[in-house]
């Protein structure tokens, strides 16, 4: 949807822009029009701003409506995450003390979850071990993906707000203060352990970046991606003395609503996380 909305106001503008070759400008009630040269003797006469209007516009455009719609565009893709808080996390660690086949071994679905928090450490190697970036120059992600599109996004929702997950630069980026395990809990009928556990990843597709390669197929090649980073985030948990429950049944509508998540993502796993007290 951000994308699109970025699309929209640039064709929006060159349209605008190839039917009018010279814009006007209503100002003090006197229609002037504005070339680069009028703009060179704006700034001579001390109009600064009219001039720095030119320099900023990389289109060349005057017309008071299409700033407002140009800054309202991107005002409302800033809303998404783009001026949100920014939490780097610490490198994750390449080597642990419990072996893949112990791992595999201890893995059991865990309902029941200690109020004690993962530490930022803990949480930095649950994200890199679902989304991380393994091979930084060809983009290379800890999960397989097919053709390397990866379709898939990572939430956080914890008692301090939301988060998602960027892979580029290992790190959060807050999109809400509000703790919503409440309302997801609801949107996941009302299974009490998202509530009382105080992690929960959320992880979301965004189909179209496999199917117009892959066709329809690739909504399956989607699917088995998830399964690939869920397995991580149990197995990595299982390391860390965490425990874990994979949840699917949540009603779509209502995940993306308390998320706020963007027309194109669908949500496909709830994945709450702690300390587990059995």
């Amino acid at each position: 949807m951000k994308n699109f909305i970025h699309l929209f106001t640039v064709c929006f503008l060159i349209y605008n822009e190839s039917i009018k070759s010279r814009l006007c400008w209503v100002r003090k009630g006197l229609k002037s029009v504005l070339t680069p040269l009028d703009s060179l003797k704006y700034l001579l006469k001390g109009r600064i701003r009219s001039y720095l209007m030119g320099l900023i516009c990389p289109y060349g455009f005057r017309n008071v409506n299409l700033w407002i719609l140009f800054f309202l565009t991107a005002f409302c893709t800033n809303k998404s995450g783009g001026s949100m808080e920014e939490i780097k996390l610490p490198n994750p660690n390449l080597k642990g003390k419990t072996s893949v086949e112990e791992c595999i071994l201890k893995r059991r679905s865990k309902r029941s979850y200690f109020e004690k928090e993962p530490s930022l450490e803990q949480i930095s190697q649950l994200c890199w071990a679902a989304q991380g970036l393994t091979e930084k120059k060809a983009g290379f992600r800890s999960a397989p993906s097919a053709g390397a599109l990866y379709p898939l996004e990572l939430y956080l929702v914890k008692n301090d707000g939301l988060f998602r997950y960027i892979p580029e630069g290992h790190k959060l980026v807050k999109l809400k203060p509000d703790d919503l395990r409440d309302e997801l809990c609801k949107a996941a009928l009302y299974q009490e352990f998202v509530k009382e556990a105080p992690l929960n990843f959320i992880i979301t597709a965004v189909y179209s970046r496999t199917t117009r390669r892959y066709g329809e197929r690739g909504v399956m090649y989607v699917h088995i991606e998830v399964g690939h980073v869920a397995e991580n985030i149990h197995l990595q948990s299982v390391a860390l003395g965490l425990g874990s429950v994979p949840i699917g049944a949540f009603y779509e509508d209502e995940v993306k609503k308390v998320l706020s998540l963007p027309e194109e993502e669908t949500p496909l796993y709830i994945i709450p996380v702690g300390y587990p007290k059995d």
